[in-house]
């Protein structure tokens, strides 16, 4: 049921607003899912834009959330980072809600493990690219390793990191997104492009979302 998988969806946005001049800049979005009554996951690499640049003086920087499995126009709550593992890219943001802001939190709390996955088992990746709020497609995974299987470098992730690579396309503003299995658990957090085709992409296994839980 794509319509209930959107309702457990975010739009990230980062934002930087400059109260000098009452004036606000965007500085790019992205993508998450909901895993429990506060918390969300996302991308470290989109989450953490909100920590980097000169934020001294009147110069803020800010994490807004909007749910996309709804239109109102008020569907949006400011987020936090609260916990983060940067190597494996993985971080989690908490709800903030402020005065009317906010909105109903519909958590997927099932996470599958990277060791039950096997090549060709269905995938359907849901996220934000461009202006498109829940762009969801399918697709099959199509490889399973780590990122030094890849000859990924290690400044990118972590060569331990475990990764699902997928043909269920995604795009810019898509990353932090969920993978999804045919019973609409999280499987992954779509990551990396592997091409300009969006033939090949790289999700970051659930199995990183719970080590970063326990600590």
């Amino acid at each position: 049921n794509i319509e209930k998988l959107e309702e457990s969806v975010v739009l990230v946005w980062l934002e930087e607003y400059d109260s000098s001049n009452k004036k606000s800049e965007g500085l790019g979005h992205g993508s998450g899912v909901i895993i429990s009554d506060k918390d969300i996951v996302t991308n470290c690499h989109v989450a953490l834009i909100a920590e980097k640049g000169n934020q001294t003086g009147s110069k803020k920087r800010y994490i807004w959330i909007k749910n996309v499995g709804t239109n109102k126009d008020d569907n949006w709550a400011l987020a936090k980072t609260v916990k983060k593992n940067e190597k494996n890219d993985i971080c989690i943001i908490r709800h903030q809600p402020i005065e009317q802001m906010s909105f109903k939190m519909k958590p997927i709390k099932k996470l599958i493990e990277f060791k039950n996955l096997s090549k060709g088992d269905f995938v359907r990746s849901m996220g934000n690219p461009g202006t498109m709020e829940g762009h969801t497609s399918e697709g099959t995974i199509q490889w399973l390793g780590t990122a030094k299987d890849m000859l990924l470098p290690a400044e990118i992730i972590h060569p331990d990191t475990k990764l699902i690579v997928h043909g269920a396309r995604m795009h810019k503003g898509s990353s932090g997104g969920p993978l999804f299995d045919k019973n609409g658990y999280i499987i992954g957090i779509n990551s990396l492009g592997l091409d300009d085709s969006a033939s090949e992409n790289i999700a970051v296994s659930a199995d990183h979302i719970k080590e970063l839980l326990k600590k």
